[in-house]
């Protein structure tokens, strides 16, 4: 009989959220999903609300191929409830929680967006060598797979787009027009179940979001590192050897920009300068949290938590690379 009604509960629970518009984005949580999940589904840019820039037919088809890849039987066996909440989760965290800083902000993308560019989230921060100017503006894909083959794929495919000179681009975004960049977030399963609890206040959850925070932080900053390490050997500014340390690699744009801007092309040199920006403004940020907490954040210790010193909270892209 116990598992009658928890199979009734968990059916009104579904038909609720088809009812609400939520199910394609259902968590399995029902108080994630209420919290936090409705509130970043509700913000995901609409394609039909994008006719002024694209012809209705264009949009259409661009829906039927999104909706052709989430109907496969591909997508429908590697799909899983907890993609959707590391991908509300964070949003949350940078999004409302300010975990890149206070002036940092996030905003999520549309689904073709997120399934054809790879990109979940669009961040922003203020430009450190201009902070009246134009915010820097990234975006981030997020994979809660833990084979490192997909990572692999994932990662190498933006290395593959500056290789051509074609980074990424957001077809159904306000505002934004021009290629940015991007960079890969992977994060656990059990580690996700964890950071959504601490989101929600069902434990003490400062420890565990410090903690992912700096991991987040060190994650962007060797990403964005091997990114301009990449286009200057690409371009032979800098020769084949071994791997730059993120110091050199600031040190090196910072003495030699002006001979970097004419020997690659502009948008090249823009994503450079965007990493670079992107890793001097996490470096102060990661600084001021390790200031506060005098030291390494760690875990409080609560049923399910990691060891008390782990390596990486995140799934590590240098794992990965």
């Amino acid at each position: 009989m116990r598992g009658v009604d928890y199979l009734r509960s968990r059916n009104n629970y579904l038909d609720h959220l088809d009812r609400e518009g939520l199910i394609d984005y259902s968590s399995g949580d029902e108080e994630f999903d209420r919290e936090i999940g409705r509130k970043w589904h509700g913000l995901r840019p609409d394609e039909n609300k994008f006719s002024h820039l694209h012809s209705q037919e264009e949009i259409n088809d661009d829906l039927k191929r999104i909706n052709d890849i989430i109907e496969s039987e591909t997508y429908q066996r590697e799909r899983d409830p907890i993609a959707t909440k590391a991908e509300y989760a964070l949003a949350e965290g940078f999004g409302s929680r300010g975990w890149l800083g206070d002036e940092s902000s996030a905003r999520i993308t549309s689904k073709f967006d997120d399934i054809k560019a790879g990109a979940d989230l669009l961040i922003t921060l203020p430009d450190p060598e201009d902070p009246d100017g134009e915010d820097i503006i990234f975006v981030v894909d997020i994979t809660t797979s833990q084979d490192y083959h997909i990572l692999d794929k994932k990662i190498n495919s933006e290395f593959s787009r500056l290789f051509k000179n074609n980074r990424t681009r957001l077809k159904y975004f306000r505002g934004v027009k021009e290629p940015v960049n991007r960079y890969v977030i992977g994060i656990a399963p059990a580690q996700v179940d964890e950071l959504a609890g601490a989101l929600l206040g069902r434990f003490a959850s400062e420890e565990i979001e410090d903690l992912v925070r700096l991991e987040l932080m060190e994650e962007l900053i060797y990403q964005a590192g091997k990114q301009i390490e990449f286009i200057l050997k690409n371009y032979d500014v800098i020769k084949e050897g071994g791997e730059k340390s993120q110091e050199e690699i600031i040190n090196f744009f910072e003495d030699n920009r002006a001979a970097i801007q004419k020997q690659i092309p502009p948008e090249l040199f823009e994503s450079i300068r965007a990493s670079y920006a992107l890793i001097v403004n996490l470096l102060e940020q990661k600084e001021i949290l390790l200031k506060n907490k005098k030291g390494v954040p760690r875990l409080v210790n609560h049923q399910n938590s990691f060891e008390e010193e782990p390596a990486h909270y995140l799934t590590s892209f240098r794992q990965a690379a």
